[in-house]
């Protein structure tokens, strides 16, 4: 399956990533610099940068932000990678 290494945690391809107050977000799709990806089930991947990351408890990765503000897009404009892009 894979994993994906994740402010220091080896975290498993598919694991379930949840926002600041428990809402799931979507799950763990790898890393890009330094950026976290989360398929949420859609065409587009959202980009967290991993500095947004709070825990990993084994079952589940915990953002620092809500789900809005990834859906939004507001928490990829930090990821450094995708703004030398544009």
């Amino acid at each position: 399956m894979g994993e994906a290494l994740v402010g220091g945690w080896s975290v498993p391809l598919g694991t379930p990533v949840v926002d600041v107050d428990g809402v799931r977000v979507g799950t763990v799709a790898g890393t890009e610099e330094d950026c976290l990806v989360v398929d949420h089930g859609e065409v587009f991947l959202d980009h967290v940068p991993v500095a947004a990351v709070a825990a990993y408890d084994g079952r589940a990765l915990r953002l620092a932000v809500t789900m809005d503000e990834v859906h939004r897009g507001e928490a990829e404009q930090a990821c450094r990678h995708l703004t030398r892009r544009a």
